[in-house]
């Protein structure tokens, strides 16, 4: 786990780029983590496949904080990169 500061004590505003938690997990259940929590509430950003390999995905809780949960996934799973999100989004 990593926790990013900053010099404000209120969260960023979740339109905004950047995390204040990354949590990165074992195994490769991500997409099904992913999937259970888009449940709940709407993923921010991702799920989506890093240029250093690992997957994302972003959610913000309900104090506005910014959580991305980061793994694998298995083998020839279908996960667009995160530049092709970026290019297709309007």
């Amino acid at each position: 786990m990593m926790l990013q500061g900053g010099t404000s004590s209120r969260p960023a505003d979740a339109k905004e780029e950047g995390w204040t938690v990354y949590l990165r997990i074992a195994g490769d259940g991500l997409l099904d983590l992913a999937d259970s929590v888009r449940r709940a509430t709407p993923l921010v950003r991702g799920p989506e496949r890093m240029f250093y390999g690992l997957v994302e995905f972003e959610v913000v809780d309900p104090d506005g904080y910014r959580i991305c949960v980061s793994g694998s996934v298995p083998a020839g799973a279908n996960v667009p990169a995160a530049r092709e999100c970026e290019e297709t989004a309007p």
